[in-house]
């Protein structure tokens, strides 16, 4: 029979490779009280192989358990009870004292006080005092120290000694020895020669918290069975007394048992390896005391994260390889991008260094040294790469001594743990032997790019990644607020420290970090540091980002619709940019086109004037336009103008909403188009503007048939001159009604009378604003005056130039009304009644624009350009003579035809 003694690591990795275990016939699990998370793990799976093995025995063995629930779990398994030779142990329960200034003494004091007294006391024998943390056990120290002198012998304990530290406990002297420790003596370490343990009844406990992804380590009570066992450390040479720094009250009301880890620590190890083995949902797997679901949907949350399960849980095939790697699946993750950014040699030096407790040794009373010691690994951008230059001084020393003995001298000059570097080669050995046996992981030969070196293990930190704030303070993927761990070389002193080597220099802190562990002790700390940059999350993390939109815009002078695009991971913005909008939401971005850039027109620059000194004249300036999307806005603004100063004669508005009703055109032809480039190419591909031209029907339905188009002339015909015409809806604005166009020649021989009634749409509500405008007792016969002004209307021709001379002739014929020329009173007509004129210059330059003719052309008289004086100069050259002394030309013409302007006839007298 041959019996192999593993731990509970290798025990799973055999598991890996035989599901049924199937080369034991019996399996001894020791120390099963630890509840460990690899020890829980095995319980369960070995619940489920009995099911399955009837030949397999399974014993568990332990100092203090919980005996009815492991016999219950393994169906009422037999229970043998083994009687330990402990001598007899005393215990006194001494709460903390009342100070003299009444307030509670603590912990540390109260301890110190119990030891002073043992000492005073006299007798044989150690004292073991059992402190929470590092921190408490220098402060118990001290005060003791401060009231016996040397007549003890103080020895700190705690897992962050050097070895050499550590190794004082087994070799005591000639003095009473006084040994402060954490509960590493509570089971690891077995202090000799202790005859009395002063219990706090307190503990660090790991737990880790999955919301923030940090591991915490607050002080709470310990439970029953712990303070029983530290209990035991004082009755193993002869009887003992403990002393309990809290009541017997306090200890009976305490939890019977330590709570399991692994209903405090990441489960993510877990469920991948039960993914990975095909055991079934974590929540019904046969743990003795499940996890909580919130444990459980952090893990499967930062699965997710690495990439090692998709959104319904499954294992994805960069899982099973994960699951391959005897790390936790973060390092492993790691792992495998190195491979992919050919930085494998380097990350897995760094991969093993984080899976083991810190090599380095910071002495309490050499702490100084210690540091100037470190300094010569440290790295300013990077922690990682300081782990990496410990690593690779270690092993030149290695090549070039060749001895254990000199290895552990420099551990010892450098202050790193010679026992923590044998465990991090091993671990490193142990991952590269692993790595050999798969396809595809050949280290990298020459040296890698420390980008790439941080790129690999930021994929496995995702959720540890952080943005400055202020000085030592960052900001965390969950929104926390973390502190640069002082032992990291990215940790800001100020300006610089003096020691060993000299000054250092002040540390520049990086925008963003990632840390390889986030830690709660005395405030939340970020240790293992690098900085990042922070678009290699964006392009690691796909999955992981959120993208938000904001400020959705169409910008005028790009002629298409922008965003900022926000790129955040958790509480983090990594990114703002500007983007186009149409590629991120296309719809939304040809619907904001349509209606900001077409309907209102915004893709027209805006109408800013300028003084011109010279000439006193204004002139646009803005963005290039396309002709033919500038002909569509114009030919569709009129047709709109049309229609609303059509529904403005209406008793009822025909259309309520116009301009949803030319989004609706638009947006039923211009599918995909979002920019005025994109609207281009579609005119082009159409045929040009006419493709995009609203008809009537377009805008108004079944109800166009109502509109008369040829209401609303888009030009007037004036002797052989076209006339354009304008229209615009717009009521108190000075462009509101009607405008007419014309050339600056024709001002002399326009009869402004004939354009005023040019407009047939206009001519009843015209009419009709005269008719109110009568004396009372000529509007009496006329109502109701509406009728009265459409009838008149009809009554007279539409060219009709004197129309209100025949207006005043109908009305004194039909109704018997007579009224005279004074009291047509056309200046109280509304503006939008009134035609607005705009005279151009050849050039198109406007000369003068407004409603009253006569000013209009006054102004137009003072322009320095008139367009008739061309003519004029020929005229006069052809005609006139000077210092004529006789009659030697024949008879005079009475008129002289000069030529032709703006399509009419210009003619001169001489005389």
């Amino acid at each position: 029979t041959a019996i192999k003694v593993m731990t509970d690591g290798i025990l799973l990795a055999e598991l890996q490779g035989d599901h049924l275990l199937s080369e034991y016939g019996v399996i001894v699990l020791d120390e099963a009280h630890e509840r460990s998370l690899n020890i829980d793990f095995l319980l369960g799976y070995l619940r489920l192989l009995l099911q399955r093995r009837n030949d397999l025995k399974l014993v568990i063995t332990s100092a203090t358990i919980d005996t009815r629930l492991f016999a219950e779990a393994f169906g009422g398994a037999p229970v043998i009870e083994v009687s330990g030779r402990l001598y007899p142990v005393e215990v006194q329960y001494r709460p903390p004292a009342e100070d003299p200034e009444g307030g509670e003494e603590s912990y540390t004091e109260a301890a110190a006080r119990v030891v002073v007294e043992l000492a005073e006391r006299g007798g044989a024998g150690d004292v073991l005092v059992f402190m929470p943390g590092e921190r408490d056990i220098r402060e118990t120290c001290d005060l003791i120290e401060a009231e016996t002198g040397d007549r003890l012998e103080v020895v700190p304990l705690y897992g962050r000694l050097s070895n050499e530290e550590q190794q004082r406990i087994f070799r005591p002297g000639p003095k009473r020895r006084v040994v402060v420790a954490t509960n590493v003596a509570e089971t690891s370490l077995t202090v000799p020669r202790i005859r009395y343990v002063v219990d706090t009844g307190l503990a660090r406990i790991s737990r880790y918290h999955p919301g923030t992804r940090s591991q915490r380590l607050p002080i709470e009570p310990i439970a029953r069975s712990n303070a029983d066992q530290r209990k035991g450390r004082c009755g193993r040479l002869s009887g003992g007394v403990c002393i309990r720094l809290y009541s017997e009250e306090d200890y009976l009301a305490r939890r019977p048992f330590a709570e399991p880890e692994i209903q405090r620590c990441n489960l993510a190890a877990v469920v991948l390896r039960m993914k990975a083995w095909g055991l079934g949902d974590i929540e019904t797997f046969p743990f003795l005391e499940p996890p909580p679901p919130r444990a459980i949907q952090g893990a499967c949350a930062l699965l997710r994260e690495l990439g090692a399960l998709d959104e319904e849980q499954r294992l994805t095939p960069l899982g099973r390889e994960l699951a391959r790697l005897p790390v936790d699946p973060a390092i492993g993750r790691m792992i495998l991008e190195a491979r992919a950014e050919r930085c494998l040699r380097e990350v897995l030096v760094i991969a093993a260094g984080l899976s083991i407790q810190d090599p380095r040794e910071r002495p309490f009373d050499q702490r100084d040294a210690a540091r100037a010691a470190h300094r010569r690994f440290d790295d300013p951008r990077s922690d990682f790469l300081t782990l990496l230059n410990i690593w690779n001084v270690y092993h030149d020393t290695w090549e070039s001594l060749k001895t254990q003995s000199q290895l552990r001298k420099f551990c010892r000059q450098h202050f790193l743990s010679f026992l923590r570097m044998r465990e991090w080669v091993d671990l490193h050995d142990q991952l590269e032997q692993t790595l050999r046996e798969s396809d595809g992981f050949e280290p990298n030969r020459e040296p890698a790019d420390p980008a790439a070196i941080h790129r690999a293990l930021l994929t496995g930190l995702f959720g540890h990644v952080a943005r400055r704030e202020e000085r030592n303070v960052y900001r965390t993927v969950s929104g926390r607020l973390v502190h640069v761990f002082p032992g990291s070389a990215l940790f800001d002193r100020g300006g610089g420290e003096t020691a060993g080597e000299g000054r250092r220099e002040k540390v520049v802190q990086p925008a963003w970090i990632v840390a390889g562990e986030l830690v709660e002790t005395s405030r939340p700390f970020a240790r293992t540091l690098a900085g990042i940059d922070p678009n290699w999350v964006i392009e690691l993390a796909p999955h992981l980002i959120r993208r938000r939109h904001v400020n959705v815009r169409f910008d005028p002078e790009r002629g298409l619709v922008l965003s900022e695009e926000q790129i955040w991971l958790g509480a983090l913005k990594l990114q703002e940019r500007t983007i186009n909008h149409h590629r991120v939401a296309p719809k939304e971005a040809e619907e904001l086109f349509i209606r900001a850039g077409l309907v209102a027109e915004g893709v027209l620059p805006p109408e800013e004037t300028e003084v011109d000194p010279g000439e006193g004249a204004s002139r646009r300036r803005g963005w290039t336009v396309p002709p033919a999307v500038r002909e569509v806005l114009e030919r569709n603004r009129q047709l709109l103008a049309k229609i609303e100063l059509w529904q403005t004669r209406l008793p009822a508005r025909v259309a309520p909403d116009l301009e949803e009703a030319l989004y609706r055109f638009y947006a039923g032809r211009l599918e995909g188009v979002a920019s005025v480039r994109a609207l281009t190419g579609w005119l082009r591909r159409h045929g040009g503007a006419a493709a995009l031209c609203a008809k009537p029907a377009d805008l108004l339905g079944d109800k166009a048939a109502a509109f008369e188009a040829g209401a609303f002339p888009d030009e007037i015909a004036y002797g052989k001159a076209r006339l354009p015409v304008r229209y615009a809806y717009a009521p108190g604005e000075e462009t509101d009604g009607v405008t007419v166009r014309l050339e600056a020649p024709l001002v002399e021989l326009v009869d402004p009378a004939a354009l005023e009634w040019a407009v047939p749409a206009l001519r009843e509500e015209r009419v009709l604003a005269l008719l109110q405008a009568l004396p009372k007792s000529l509007r009496r016969p006329l109502v109701p005056l509406r009728r009265t002004a459409r009838a008149l209307v009809e009554a007279i021709p539409g060219d009709a130039r004197d129309f209100l001379e025949q207006a005043r002739r109908v009305l004194r014929e039909r109704w018997g009304v007579f009224v005279t020329p004074e009291q047509w009173r056309a200046e109280l007509l509304p503006a939008h009644l009134r035609p607005r004129f705009e005279v151009v210059a050849q050039n198109g330059r406007t000369l003068a624009a407004g409603r009253d003719w006569s000013a209009v052309r006054e102004q137009v008289r003072r322009s320095a350009e008139s367009g008739a004086d061309a003519l004029w100069r020929r005229a006069c050259e052809q005609w006139e003579r000077v210092d004529v002394a006789g009659w030697t030309f024949g008879d005079l013409p009475e008129q002289v035809a000069v030529g032709e302007w703006a399509g009419l006839p210009v003619t001169a007298w001489p005389g």
